[in-house]
């Protein structure tokens, strides 16, 4: 999805009734994306990001605020190789869920770079890459983190560093 058009945008808010700074505000939040990745769509709210992927405002507030009964369906499937558990937990997202993650991954993750430190859940990523970072290690501390969730002062849950990335946006940024 293209970033939209600011005139359009702009043209369309004032039809609206949106007040100036908030329109100006918007189209600021959509230059310095574009100025990181043109192909990354903004997500200015949790109302905005119900219209971009047409799931309730409402559910998604619900979802925000773990409020969503049961969002994900968990089973066990047995290792192949045995370890200190001989099960492994398995979590699959609800329909909507799952919907509202792809939409993230195709609009916004994929244009973005990877931490230099990770190694997961990206398509380069190699396990044996991963374990040989630690070689030589006096310790190694894994941590799993549920439902995990860092909200900075003033800042909106969707901001990037809830989603575990960070965009190099232009010196003018005040992260």
């Amino acid at each position: 999805m293209p970033t939209p058009n600011p005139q359009r945008y702009r043209s369309q808010g004032r039809r609206e009734g949106v007040d100036e700074t908030v329109l100006d505000n918007a189209v600021a939040t959509f230059e310095r994306l574009r100025a990181v990745d043109s192909r990354i769509t903004p997500v200015l709210t949790l109302r905005h990001l119900s219209y971009l992927t047409d799931i309730p405002f409402l559910h998604l507030r619900d979802l925000v605020a773990r409020r969503v009964h049961r969002p994900y369906k968990f089973f066990y499937l047995k290792k192949r190789i045995p370890g200190r558990n001989r099960v492994r937990m398995i979590s699959v997202p609800n329909a909507t869920l799952m919907s509202l993650q792809r939409w993230i991954v195709d609009n916004i993750l994929q244009f973005t770079r990877p931490h230099a430190a990770s190694f997961a859940f990206h398509p380069d990523c190699r396990p044996y890459e991963a374990a040989a970072e630690h070689c030589g290690c006096a310790w190694l501390l894994k941590i799993d983190l549920e439902e995990f969730t860092l909200y900075r002062k003033g800042a909106s849950p969707l901001s990037s560093r809830v989603w575990g990335f960070r965009a190099s946006f232009p010196s003018n940024s005040q992260d």
